[in-house]
Parts: C-alpha cells; structure tokens; sequence
C-alpha cells in the first residue's frame, strides 16, 4: 500500500507448479478485489507480443530483419550528421536504431484507425542520436514503427493482427491490444500527492505495439510457461529466438536487448522487462535454464512495480544457484 498500488496481481511458475496470488482492488470507489482475471494494461511488457510476430513474419518469409525499414514504409527517412541513413529492421527490434529516448514525447493522442502511421509520421526525418546499429538506447517508437510495418506487411490493423496470429494462437483468450477482451479491466490509478487517483488515460493507439497489451494473471501464467519451453506451442522456436541478445553492441551495465526483453546472457541467465504506462505497470521475468519465472501487473504508475520485479528476481536468482 505505501506503494501507491491500489491493486496488484502476482503469478510464479515453478516448473509444473503454478501460484496466482491478488492484492488490493480493481477498483477502489466500489470495492472491486482483484482476481487472477481482473486485467491491466501491460505497459512495455507488450514489446514481446509485436517482437513474437516480427519474428514470426520473418520465419514466414514475409519479411527480413536485414532488410531496410523503408523498404516497407517508403516514406520513411532517418538522419545522421545530416546525410541519410538506413535503419535496419533488427535496429528496431534491439533498440539499436539510434532513434532517441525523447521521442516518446511526440507520440500524439488518438484513437482512430491512422494513430500507428500518425505516430511514426510524427517521428519521421529524424536526426539520430548514434549511427543506426551502434549503440543501444531504447526508444519506445521502435516497437510503433515494427507495428507500423506488421500493418503494411499484413494488411490488417496491428490490433487484428496480434489477435487472429498471437493471441488466438496461443490461448491467451483474455488477452488483447488497446481495448479489453473483456469487462474485467482495472480501473487504472495515477500517483499523486502520495497517494493514488483514478485516471483516465488519454488514449495512444499508435503507441499500442510498445505499451497497450491487455492482459491478467491467468494468461500470463501461460505466456510464461510458454517462454520457460514448458508447454508446446506453435511458437516454441521464435519464443526461444526471442531470448537470444543481440552480442553485437556494448551491454548496457549486465544485459543487453534481445526481442522484446532484456538478458543477461551470463552466468545463470535471465531475462526481464518492466513496464509503464500512465496508469498502470508491470513486470514479468524468468530464468530459462531453471524452469521459473513471474509476472507482477499492477493497477498504478508506480516505480514500486519495477522495484518488486527486481527484488523477486534476484531472489529467485539466488535461490535457483
């Protein structure tokens, strides 16, 4: 509670074993308890899902990692010192594009069907920070513009995508991008004066690839159990890519990015990533050689989340030597 985290919902998988435990309320006026089902939004936690399909395009042949992105958006340009340069879509994927961290502050409110190409519209003609695949800085817009080009790759909306060729796939039945798949959705709370408030978010539509998965403590006991190779699933190969790091850049402190999670690839290796939307965050991390991994989803904007996400892992770290 000294958190500011109205309502929380925690998942461990232990092997077979598989522990759902809720705190707190969905809803504070009316006194809604959280439950396994209630959902939450995921915040950056929802990078895996649109890094899962990328990989699953490119196993498709649908598309290249090695392959420029304005090869599918046209349009498309980024500069260097003021000369053109190409981004990769692998850049993209590993937060190596040199597209810098600020530009999270030009994704525009919206709701309409045009948001995602809006968003990356907005970020178009950019000067980089670094040449494209020489050094990580993570950038939310890199996942908007990888759902961008799902988009133009696929020709269904990012939404609908992820719906019939992840979600659906997987089982993961109450879990959706941007609206809910249910009426289970927490109210979501922003920290203020020290305490939590309700909040109605403005709406990111195209900010949805990097930070609008909705999901509950139910489905993400079987994500997990899917990334820990647990149970089959038509994924199990691009699930285990999505773990390998991209070794070609200097670690930032003991991980490096592989798709759509961090790892740190030594020693007993783990794997992790923290979420935060405006009002709601998350954290999910494992350890694949050990069978075990959590998720923590809650219903603020709080650090505490994060937090509670490092200190679990290190303990099962510690546990698990």
């Amino acid at each position: 509670n000294q958190a500011g985290i109205p309502g929380l919902s925690l998942v461990l998988v232990d092997g077979d074993s598989v522990y759902l435990k809720n705190w707190g309320y969905a809803d504070l006026k009316d006194r809604i308890p959280v439950t396994s089902k209630t959902l939450f939004e995921l915040g950056s936690t929802s990078k895996a899902f649109t890094a899962l399909a990328i990989l699953k395009m490119q196993e498709e042949g649908l598309l290249r990692l090695d392959d420029h992105v304005s090869k599918y958006i046209p349009w498309f340009r980024s500069m260097y010192k003021g000369k053109e340069v190409q981004i990769l879509l692998k850049n993209l994927l590993h937060h190596t594009s040199g597209i810098p961290m600020e530009t999270i502050s030009r994704i525009p409110q919206g709701d309409t069907d045009d948001m995602l190409e809006r968003t990356v519209r907005e970020n178009n003609n950019l000067e980089l920070k670094e040449m494209p695949g020489e050094a990580f800085e993570y950038a939310t817009i890199n996942y908007d513009i990888l759902g961008l080009i799902i988009e133009k790759v696929s020709k269904l909306s990012f939404e609908e995508y992820l719906h019939k060729n992840i979600f659906q796939k997987l089982g993961l039945e109450s879990t959706s991008v941007g609206s809910p798949a249910n009426i289970n959705l927490a109210k979501g709370y922003k920290i203020s004066f020290f305490s939590p408030r309700a909040y109605q978010a403005p709406r990111f539509r195209g900010n949805n690839p990097a930070g609008y998965v909705i999901s509950n403590g139910e489905d993400m006991a079987k994500w997990l159990r899917y990334q820990l190779s647990l149970d089959a699933n038509c994924y199990d190969t691009i699930i285990k890519r999505s773990h390998i790091p991209d070794f070609t850049i200097t670690p930032n402190g003991q991980s490096l990015y592989a798709s759509g999670w961090f790892v740190a690839p030594y020693g007993n290796p783990y794997v992790y990533h923290g979420g935060l939307n405006p009002n709601f965050s998350s954290f999910v991390g494992f350890l694949p050689d050990k069978k075990i991994g959590f998720a923590v989803l809650a219903n603020s904007n709080s650090d505490y989340t994060a937090y509670i996400g490092s200190v679990v892992l290190s303990l099962l770290n510690s546990v698990a030597n």
